[in-house]
């Protein structure tokens, strides 16, 4: 079966949100001093995409891209997060199932 399995918004600080047919999902976002947002969407993909690879339940996965955006957004430039900066950001992302 093709198709889209997935849709996913980043909000900013609002957070995210994940549809799929199991459910919807938001995710908040962690208090960051933004630096730049280059390349967050980017590391917000690869954080989903990567736990969905490691089995991952779908609010983890949101959880995991979440952080990964947020902590890109600690550094000027794309892809130079920081390990501390996403684990850091992780343990402040709440998920909540919508529907």
């Amino acid at each position: 079966e093709t198709g889209v399995k997935y849709a996913m918004i980043t909000l900013g600080e609002a957070g995210a949100v994940l549809v799929s047919e199991e459910g919807i999902w938001w995710s908040s976002s962690p208090k960051i001093e933004r630096l730049s947002s280059v390349g967050s969407g980017d590391a917000f993909f690869a954080g989903f995409v990567t736990q969905l690879a490691h089995g991952a339940q779908l609010a983890e996965a949101l959880k995991f891209a979440t952080a990964a955006g947020a902590a890109n957004a600690l550094s000027l430039g794309g892809g130079m997060l920081k390990r501390e900066d996403f684990n850091d950001a992780l343990g402040q992302v709440k998920v909540e199932r919508i529907v």
